[in-house]
């Protein structure tokens, strides 16, 4: 699918299953299979991975395993593959289907824009409802409830190697730090945040 999508993406959250897994000493290779094309090439260089301090499985997951892979899009040889900073076990089959009918929902879209392009609409007013799409609890700046309150904290933090995700934590309590996780990848994405010296540690681009 990624050598067919009709916009180019940088970074990408997945959610599938494996079906292939070869290991080397630097890194490990899996073939994920999302259920939206073929299966996608991912590598995992382990030297990049803290497996101790962030919880994340320390062996190579295992064929037929489900997982989500956070990673950012690489181009090698005309063939694109996703470089993993971090590959988790899914534990909520639901997140398999809600990703499904975001793909499902993210191609439509396009196609939808691609046509008033062509038809010599706005597209910028429809990238503007775009966010009121994306989750229940959407605000009006496409970002959810909890978005925002991890944006709003990130900008209130001093310091040069930026707000550690632990810190994070600690301030919103009661929400899972996977799920914090995945909102500051998301965050990253839109380019409202950056990770600093590490995948630990966020600052945001506007104060």
């Amino acid at each position: 699918m990624l050598n067919k999508l009709i916009v180019n993406i940088f970074q990408i959250s997945v959610v599938g299953i494996i079906r292939s897994v070869n290991e080397s000493s630097t890194r490990v290779e899996y073939e994920v299979d999302d259920y939206t094309g073929p299966c996608l090439p991912v590598k995992l260089f382990t030297e990049d991975q803290d497996n101790t301090s962030s919880g994340l499985q320390s062996r190579p997951f295992r064929e037929l395993s489900y997982v989500r892979v956070h990673g950012h899009v690489r181009n090698f040889q005309g063939v694109k593959h996703v470089i993993a900073f971090r590959v988790i076990h899914l534990s909520d089959m639901n997140e398999l289907t809600a990703h499904i009918m975001e793909v499902i929902y993210t191609r439509m879209l396009y196609a939808k824009i691609k046509q008033d392009e062509n038809n010599g609409a706005n597209v910028k007013s429809i990238f503007s409802e775009v966010g009121s799409h994306n989750a229940p609890g959407s605000t009006s700046n496409g970002l959810t409830v909890l978005q925002n309150q991890i944006l709003a904290i990130v900008r209130t933090f001093v310091g040069e190697r930026g707000i550690p995700v632990s810190q994070l934590t600690e301030k919103l309590r009661g929400i899972p730090e996977r799920q914090i996780r995945e909102d500051l990848d998301f965050l990253s994405a839109e380019g409202h945040v950056y990770s600093t010296v590490d995948d630990d540690h966020f600052r945001a681009t506007e104060s």
